[in-house]
């Protein structure tokens, strides 16, 4: 699930919420309702989330066990 991926990168990268929010150009509690669920976040946003956790598009919502797959820099 989405945001349960997104959740757990945030937390490997050693990210608050407040600080991924910041770092992407959002709101904390925009940031907070894909968190939730609430929305999803727009093409720039997500460019932008996986820019900051270094992961791509399909980490965050390939099929799988998520959290076997390291963090690393793709580009």
């Amino acid at each position: 699930m989405f945001t349960e991926r997104l959740r757990y990168y945030r937390k490997q990268n050693g990210l608050t919420a407040n600080m991924l929010a910041h770092q992407i150009g959002i709101s904390r509690s925009k940031y907070m309702e894909f968190e939730s669920g609430e929305r999803r976040p727009n093409r720039e946003e997500l460019d932008a989330i996986v820019n900051v956790l270094k992961i791509s598009i399909y980490d965050l919502f390939a099929c799988g066990d998520y959290k076997k797959i390291q963090v690393r820099n793709i580009y």
